[in-house]
């Protein structure tokens, strides 16, 4: 099943992780639970922070890594999870506001590392 074009993921909860070998823990302790995360799902939930749409993750996701092939479909299944264990959020799209906001913010981030 494919997101709705446009869909805005948003994190939910700041969660701590703790780095362990083959990731992250963040323990839920309202569910008195652990969930495990590789180092990608932990960077598409980060960019999560401010919202934005699974298109848009991949794309930086692709200029990040330096990827040959589009991980459109990876975000999306990596989304999925991240819903089902509760650390985002699906919201219906606003007209491009969400993203613009993101991306404004990690252009910035990007910029002041560069300085």
């Amino acid at each position: 099943m494919r997101e709705e074009p446009g869909q805005v993921y948003r994190k939910i909860k700041n969660p701590d992780y703790l780095e362990v070998l083959d990731g992250y823990v963040i323990y839920d302790e309202s569910a008195e639970r652990a969930i495990l995360l590789n180092p990608t799902a932990v960077a598409v939930l980060e960019l999560c922070e401010d919202g934005a749409d699974a298109a848009a993750i991949a794309a930086l996701m692709r200029q990040a890594f330096a990827l040959t092939a589009d991980p459109l479909t990876d975000v999306e299944i990596c989304l999925r999870m991240l819903l089902a264990e509760g650390l985002v959020e699906a919201e219906s799209p606003a007209p491009g506001a969400a993203v613009r906001r993101f991306l404004t913010k990690i252009l910035k981030r990007r910029n002041d590392g560069l300085s």
